[in-house]
């Protein structure tokens, strides 16, 4: 009989590094379980080269949301004292952020950082989902009274938007600092493990060069153990894991998703960014085509000629950014950093919410 393999289902594309990729799994295995009592079973992180992937199981998901739905308007987590906590908090992390590793306070400022986004993270994950992908569902369970309670989620989401992004740069901030202590490049912060880079502080660890740089051509990490140098596939069969990749004609010249705003349409060679560096050398006047923005694609998304992104909805980072700075764009159309390749010349139609390769 043929063993039944897990659906896993491509979340989020992010450039983070290893050392994030280990505390989220914490996040949402130790820490959903003390909020939402339940716990997912594994998050799986495949670095490619270029930008960090994270899969989680499909039915995992479907629970956490089953779980989450249940609960009534009256708990805990609707509570309006819930959300003034939050931003609060989340004013203290920018804080804390923004302490360097040499500063007087740098000694306890990561793990205080820690600490306080691990306590609201639920938080965040509420603020990511209802008014997102759930929201439809949390209406129909809730009527009216649910408008009001997404609106603060939306806020919430608003207000912490990019904080993951900077608990990790802080992170490679401060493992470059020890890196630099043993000599080796800061430059190989982004593979270091989080109890590597808790033995390496406590002078218990030297880590090889050799190592790291292996894990810089890509890994995947799944079941909190790191595979290099084995393709995705057979780590996932190993591990029984299915996943299918959204299916695409090679000769593919169309792809749909949503317009975020009416803006015509608009003409432009695309340039594909799957990380900070290639965001921030991000050539003016073309089309930025990447998985999903963050805060730090902000000066590039300004110099675009229109944004495309794989990810996103309507309450996601690229949606709002672009409404905002009112820039054409069309998001969410899961295959456009497939279809298209750097020089491609595209039309982004942001009236239907195509983008065709001319």
């Amino acid at each position: 009989m043929t063993k039944r393999l897990s659906e896993i289902s491509l979340v989020f594309t992010r450039d983070l590094s290893l050392y994030l990729a280990d505390f989220w799994y914490e996040l949402v295995t130790k820490g959903f379980n003390r909020t939402f009592k339940y716990r997912l079973s594994d998050q799986i992180t495949r670095f490619t080269g270029r930008t960090a992937e994270t899969y989680r199981l499909t039915a995992d998901m479907e629970k956490l949301k089953r779980k989450v739905l249940a609960r009534p308007l009256l708990h805990p987590f609707y509570k309006p004292s819930g959300h003034v906590q939050f931003r609060r908090r989340i004013e203290d992390l920018e804080e804390l952020a923004c302490i360097k590793p040499t500063d007087k306070k740098g000694s306890g400022a990561f793990g205080a950082a820690k600490k306080e986004y691990s306590a609201i993270y639920h938080q965040y994950v509420l603020a990511l989902f209802l008014p997102g992908p759930w929201a439809d569902e949390f209406k129909k369970k809730h009527g009216a009274k649910a408008e009001p309670i997404l609106r603060e989620f939306f806020d919430d989401r608003a207000c912490a938007e990019g904080m993951l992004e900077r608990i990790d740069l802080m992170a490679r901030r401060y493992i470059a600092f020890e890196l630099n202590k043993y000599k080796l490049p800061s430059t190989l912060a982004s593979f270091v493990r989080q109890a590597e880079y808790l033995r390496m502080k406590a002078g218990q660890q030297a880590l090889s060069r050799k190592i790291l740089e292996a894990r810089r051509s890509g890994y995947v990490l799944a079941k909190q153990r790191i595979y290099v140098s084995q393709p995705f596939e057979k780590v996932l069969e190993k591990l029984g894991y299915s996943y299918a990749p959204p299916k695409f004609d090679l000769n593919q010249t169309e792809i749909k998703g949503l317009a975020v705003k009416r803006l015509g349409k608009v003409l432009g060679k695309v340039k594909i960014v799957l990380n900070n560096q290639e965001a921030k050398n991000f050539p003016a006047g073309w089309v930025l085509v990447t998985a999903m923005t963050t805060p730090d694609y902000l000066p590039a998304m300004k110099r675009a000629r229109a944004v495309v992104t794989d990810e996103g909805g309507i309450t996601s980072h690229a949606a709002i950014a672009c409404r905002e700075l009112n820039i054409p764009a069309v998001i969410g159309t899961k295959l456009a950093t497939k279809v298209f390749k750097d020089g491609d010349w595209v039309e982004v139609d942001t009236s239907r919410g195509i983008v065709n390769k001319i």
